[in-house]
């Protein structure tokens, strides 16, 4: 376990990092459930929306776990304000039935500053042919597109976030675990956490990748304080054995159930694959042995792996493969001003005068 660390898919940060303790906590620290259920039950559901002259449709794909193929009854109602404002229903003895809502009046959803963030909630209830009411799914959502918009530009190619079809200047700060005892942690620590990030005028909190994917609550508080959410995928500064299909298998697993779980969030706006793997020279300035990594193996892991898992399951947020990344050329030119995202440590670690920042051209630096 101290040889490998990267095999071991926990809290990277736990093994020791420049601003943290070293401290190997291993255990039950979050909560787990034993669900039992008859003729079926709400597995998993993926949420998108549609956005057209004004008017929304939400768009539910909902996984059902049945134990025998029946006639089963979905009816998805979007409420808001706690009161029903469209709902629709099915009969269906698919696996995998669709549901869609058209809203009526939608308001939209936008980050810190830039306007409200009214959430609405889907709930969908599935029932048997009799009407006996077997399972409930409900999870609040805000209406509102949010892209990574990359164009070619007279500098070279953009790299920005558009919402609702208006691009917006991302003012944030990387987020790492709040507690060295992860335990520590509560919904009061996350609100005066984020509502002071939202205070200073943060509109995004990028989610580092050495941490943790961090508790439903975290999430919730981005929904209502307008905090668009960069989330990393838990890799970050080291070989990852990507070369064994018993780790491969166990890392699909943790990024489905991930992106599953947070894919419905008004503040989703990217998925990235690592921190810093391509900056520490995958393939050249790893060691030998168990923990080396070739670019053939990074690229199944971080280019098809992780990116087939985000289109698939939530095929209406982004991926981007690295922090940082230039998307041209060898990947060595990590911290391209002219393309992709830059980590930009002259004025923290270079010791260089913070007015360094006004000469700064990069397209968006995602560290700082």
């Amino acid at each position: 376990m101290d040889a490998y660390p990267s095999f071991v898919r926990k809290e990277q940060c736990n093994f020791g990092w420049d601003w943290g303790i070293v401290l190997v906590t291993c255990g039950i620290w979050r909560s787990i459930r034993l669900v039992g259920y008859s003729q079926a039950r709400i597995g998993a559901v993926q949420i998108d929306q549609k956005h057209k002259d004004g008017n929304v449709k939400v768009t539910a794909l909902v996984e059902l776990d049945v134990i025998a193929p029946r006639s089963v009854t979905l009816k998805a109602t979007v409420l808001f304000k706690g009161k029903p404002v469209a709902e629709t229903s099915a009969t269906s003895k698919a696996a995998t039935p669709r549901l869609e809502v058209a809203v009526p009046d939608p308001q939209l959803w936008w980050p810190n500053r830039m306007g409200a963030q009214p959430l609405y909630t889907l709930r969908i209830d599935l029932a048997a042919a009799d009407g006996t009411l077997l399972d409930t799914y409900s999870r609040r959502l805000g209406l509102r597109t949010l892209r990574l918009d990359r164009h070619a530009d007279e500098w070279g190619e953009s790299f920005r976030f558009v919402v609702n079809g208006i691009p917006f200047f991302a003012k944030g700060a990387n987020w790492i675990p709040a507690d060295a005892l992860l335990a520590q942690r509560s919904p009061e620590v996350y609100r005066r956490l984020l509502e002071d990030s939202a205070d200073v005028n943060m509109n995004m909190i990028r989610v580092w990748g050495g941490g943790i994917y961090e508790d439903d609550a975290f999430y919730d508080l981005c929904d209502e304080l307008g905090l668009c959410v960069w989330q990393d995928f838990m890799f970050a500064c080291m070989a990852y054995p990507a070369h064994d299909p018993r780790f491969m298998e166990n890392v699909k697993a943790e990024a489905i159930d991930n992106v599953r779980r947070l894919n419905h969030h008004a503040c989703m706006a990217l998925w990235c694959g690592n921190n810093e793997l391509e900056q520490q020279g995958v393939g050249k300035a790893f060691r030998a042995g168990y923990n080396a990594m070739t670019w053939d193996e990074y690229k199944s892991l971080f280019d098809t792996l992780l990116a087939e898992v985000v289109r698939q399951h939530a095929p209406s947020i982004d991926y981007w493969p690295s922090s940082p990344h230039s998307p041209h050329g060898d990947r060595e030119d990590f911290n391209n001003p002219d393309c992709g995202d830059a980590h930009l440590w002259e004025v923290w670690h270079g010791r260089k005068p913070f007015e360094w920042y006004r000469t700064c051209t990069h397209r968006f630096n995602s560290e700082f």
